[in-house]
């Protein structure tokens, strides 16, 4: 597909730079370029499934805390290979275990 970036004239057609033809193209056809890259969109708020850096952005700490929180058992953490995921309703447990009540 050389040629169809409307960006530059020497696109291979594998191009992913803003204003381009194919990438245009290929997100119509797929949904978002995630499926190019050989990645899951991970975005999804019904996702059942949180990656450590989400679950650090969710509570609005470090991922080193986060990785921290997980290592003494404070959440619900499951490994699949080297990769570690927090179920959202375990998310949910730990945020409401860390309400203050007002007094």
């Amino acid at each position: 597909m050389p040629g169809t970036c409307s960006v530059t004239s020497s696109c291979s057609g594998m191009c992913l730079s803003e204003g381009c033809g194919f990438l245009a193209l290929f997100q119509r056809l797929s949904g978002s370029n995630a499926a190019y890259m050989g990645m899951r969109e991970t975005s999804d708020p019904e996702s059942d499934w949180m990656s450590v850096a989400q679950f650090a952005e969710g509570i609005g700490m470090s991922r080193e805390f986060a990785t921290a929180e997980i290592e003494r058992q404070a959440v619900k953490a499951y490994r699949f290979g080297r990769v570690r995921r927090i179920r959202r309703e375990d998310f949910d447990a730990y945020i409401a275990a860390h309400l203050i009540e007002a007094s």
